[in-house]
């Protein structure tokens, strides 16, 4: 639990920092909070700037719209740091992480918004289209390993219509694999 008031007056400061960005900015700062204090390990920087693209409604993977990671570091206000050798992505501290899980407002469904973007990135024509020797290579796309993996977990904090059917969509894929 945080102690005193000081680190949740500072906290709060820098999400309002956070919140004064225009829409597109913004969207993505919460969403890339969201993924860094929820998700089931540390994302690399391309992880976290490919499941930045993954947008609702989208049917692909749209490489044009890939927030670069300077892009991203530039708007955090001290929130995140990046760890250079293995190029992770990190909260600034663990009081933060407690921060963010205890103002649950800020990101009222993260379980459910994980899954929802895993599954629908599973189900992309670029992901489905990859050959199974592709599947684990270390050039696949950056999410694809995350998501491969971790998917369920957050399914289990919540499932929504949207991750329901992408999910029963899953199968399809590995049906035609021989």
């Amino acid at each position: 639990m945080i102690q005193g008031n000081g680190l949740q007056d500072a906290y709060s400061a820098r999400l309002a920092r956070v919140g004064a960005q225009d829409g597109g900015m913004l969207r993505l700062n919460m969403e890339a909070l969201m993924w860094l204090s929820h998700s089931n390990r540390a994302l690399n920087a391309n992880e976290l700037c490919q499941g930045s693209e993954v947008a609702i409604g989208s049917t692909d993977l749209d490489c044009q719209n890939i927030p670069a990671i300077e892009i991203l570091r530039g708007c955090y206000f001290g929130l995140v740091t990046l760890e250079e050798s293995s190029n992770t992505l990190h909260l600034v501290h663990y009081t933060l992480e407690e921060y963010l899980s205890e103002n649950a407002d800020l990101f009222p469904s993260p379980h459910s918004g994980i899954a929802e973007v895993s599954s629908r990135y599973l189900n992309f024509r670029s992901i489905k289209s990859l050959l199974p020797a592709h599947l684990w290579s270390r050039k696949g796309p950056p999410l694809l390993e995350y998501t491969s993996c971790y998917w369920g977990k957050p399914a289990r904090g919540g499932i929504t219509t949207s991750v329901n059917t992408f999910t029963l969509r899953l199968p399809d894929r590995f049906d035609k694999l021989d």
